[in-house]
């Protein structure tokens, strides 16, 4: 083979190599690009303050019921714990005695109930709020329940 060819040869080689190695980090970077863009468009939409900045940056479109709701659902029992979530994982601004009327009506009208522990999601079927209890904790255990759901004070 003609020294040429080998060092073609070794180039083409060398550049599979760092297309390889490279991968990884093109990944990543895609990453960055995507949740960049998703935060500019949310900024877009987001209120700002007088001085340019911005006081939320929307996580999510939901009502603050559906939201008290989900926080129930991954273990947050009481309203502190409750309104943390809302503040820090989906942006919504809002007050503990908000947090306590909502969940106080939402108790009322059958969708949370009470036990020893807090607030739960009430099932329809009976039994269900156990069951949705115990897969909460077996979650927590995996360490897949959100770290709010450690955060804030009872």
């Amino acid at each position: 083979m003609d020294i040429i060819a080998k060092l073609k040869e070794e180039r083409a080689k060398l550049e599979r190599e760092r297309t390889k190695a490279c991968a990884k980090y093109d990944r990543a970077i895609a990453e960055i690009d995507a949740a960049t863009s998703t935060i500019i468009k949310a900024r877009k939409a987001a209120p700002t303050s007088d001085d340019g900045s911005y006081d939320v940056i929307p996580r999510a479109n939901i009502s603050i019921d559906d939201a008290i709701l989900e926080a129930v659902a991954t273990g947050l029992q009481t309203p502190a714990k409750i309104l943390n979530f809302l503040a820090s994982d989906l942006g919504i601004e809002t007050t503990i005695n908000s947090v306590r009327t909502r969940v106080s009506r939402l108790g009322a009208s059958g969708k949370l109930t009470r036990d020893q522990r807090g607030w739960v999601v009430a099932d329809e079927t009976q039994g269900a709020t156990v069951a949705s209890n115990s897969r909460v904790e077996s979650l927590k255990q995996k360490g897949q329940v959100a770290e709010t759901a450690d955060k804030g004070a009872s």
